[in-house]
């Protein structure tokens, strides 16, 4: 039994007290019968659609509603009528403006109650929540396009550097499947020459900058490669939560702009072969060919029975002569480039050359007593062309012997080491030595000579030079006059 006070209220408010629950609700309160038709609206419809409450009654809910959307309203409408558990899908409802609004709804079915006889409504405006929904659903299905179907591989790391997804690419790149990887240290896939490029990297990422390196991979089938990757620092909620990243092989774009470069750098050769052969042609060839010619026409003056006859032959003959030494030397360096495209590398024992070309000036070197050191470990096994060794360690130490200082005994070292690339070789002397800064920009030109009391033809370091280069080495000079020269040849990893 109801205290007196609390029947009192109830006798004498309940009408009122409901209207102004229902007409200030912050929901739209309807009731609906069997066929889908307005029989009560409250007030809150005006301001959650724009309708007047009597706008709606007699009017079939259905009508308002978009028409992608009745089916799973009606389903769920008959589902209340037969009083099943129903949960009405969210639909849209044309509100009097015409505009489409998202309303969530949820109903009881009220038809055997004597006061109501109808599906009793509940239906709140979530437009503006659909729109927020739809948008994040876009744009995760943007990230997830973006991750899955990006066409490199797409990771993202956990704070220890430990994978937590991967794209299906990852496999393509590194032989290893996504689930092989998950929960794994990046590190487990780094090449040991790019750890620490990698933890360089990684300390950028923390102090929450991107940053992008090239480094090497190691497959799963041993495989080296060559890949560029961007790192991202991920955060939420203004604290890191780790990382992202995206990796690209680029092992085949490496080696296509090493062999532009190298097409390049041959190019450029050529192109100085050229000026070469066109710097003998006017000026070693022509002056010779030019005397010959006139001597030739002299000679057919003169009577053969005088001295002027015989002087003009025995100038021609000296014209001639000359003529066929650079002939010679124009078929030595063709045969030299013609050799440095088809010679084949085989195993080659430095120190072995070395004494052999020792052996062939043995004479000299004794007579004019040079002091000579090796220093070549006999172990030294370098894969190279042979007689390209012989010739370069031949003109150096020829070199040597020829521009010995006049005031002192020769002393002639030749050494060689190992460094990270090759074999580092040296060829140093204690002669007369060069004012570099003078000659260092036609030491190794042809026909250049710089000491014009001393017999020669300037061809020699234009061909240890051409062979360095042939072995794809260099070579780098350091002299001083009265001082000595030292001539040291790098031989890179080919010769490992």
């Amino acid at each position: 039994m109801q205290p007196p006070v609390l029947k009192e209220v109830k006798d004498n408010h309940s009408r009122e007290f409901y209207q102004a629950i229902v007409g200030n609700s912050l929901e739209l309160i309807a009731v609906l019968n069997v066929e889908g038709v307005y029989t009560f609206v409250g007030d809150s419809v005006t301001a959650s659609l724009g309708y007047l409450p009597e706008e709606l009654l007699g009017v079939n809910a259905l009508a308002f509603m978009h028409p992608d959307d009745l089916p799973g309203v009606q389903q769920a409408l008959e589902g209340l009528l037969s009083f099943t558990p129903t949960v009405i899908p969210t639909f849209r409802f044309r509100n009097k403006q015409g505009e489409w609004r998202w309303l969530e709804c949820s109903g009881r079915n009220m038809l055997h109650n004597e006061h109501v006889r109808g599906i009793l409504t509940s239906s709140r405006d979530v437009t503006e929540a659909v729109k927020l929904s739809y948008n994040h659903d876009q744009h995760q299905a943007y990230y997830k396009s973006l991750f899955f179907e990006h066409p490199d591989t797409v990771f993202t790391l956990d704070l220890s550097g430990t994978f937590q997804k991967v794209n299906g690419h990852v496999e393509q790149l590194t032989g290893y499947t996504g689930p092989d990887l998950l929960n794994l240290p990046y590190a487990t896939l780094l090449h040991p020459d790019s750890v620490e490029v990698a933890a360089a990297s990684m300390k950028k990422v923390w102090e929450g900058r991107a940053c992008t390196a090239e480094i090497f991979i190691i497959t799963k089938e041993g495989a080296k490669r060559n890949v560029s990757v961007t790192m991202m620092p991920v955060h939420f909620r203004g604290e890191m939560q780790g990382a992202q990243g995206i990796a690209k092989d680029i092992t085949e774009a490496v080696q296509a702009q090493r062999l532009i470069e190298k097409q390049a750098d041959d190019l450029y050769k050529h192109n100085l072969d050229l000026q070469q052969f066109t710097y003998m042609i006017s000026h070693n060839l022509r002056a010779p060919v030019a005397n010959a010619l006139g001597l030739a026409q002299l000679v057919n003056k003169l009577p053969k029975d005088t001295c002027n006859y015989d002087k003009a032959v025995q100038k021609l003959q000296g014209s001639i002569q000359q003529l066929d030494g650079v002939v010679k030397d124009i078929n030595q360096i063709l045969s030299l480039r013609d050799a440095s495209r088809v010679s084949a590398r085989e195993p080659v024992y430095l120190g072995q050359v070395c004494q052999q070309v020792l052996e062939q000036f043995k004479d000299e070197l004794e007579l004019t007593k040079v002091q000579v050191q090796v220093d070549i470990d006999p172990s030294y096994r370098l894969m190279s062309i042979r007689a390209y060794l012989y010739s370069i360690l031949y003109n150096l130490i020829s070199n040597s012997l020829k521009y010995k200082a006049d005031c002192r005994q020769l002393e002639l070292a030749v050494a060689a080491r190992r460094d990270a690339r090759g074999y580092v070789l040296t060829v140093r002397d204690n002669g007369s030595g060069m004012d570099m800064h003078l000659v260092q920009h036609q030491l190794f030109q042809l026909y250049k000579r710089f000491h014009p009391n001393t017999h020669g033809k300037g061809i020699g370091l234009f061909m240890v030079k051409t062979q360095v280069q042939a072995l794809s080495g260099k070579i780098a000079v350091e002299s001083a006059p009265d001082q000595g020269t030292t001539f040291t040849i790098y031989l890179g990893a080919k010769h490992v």
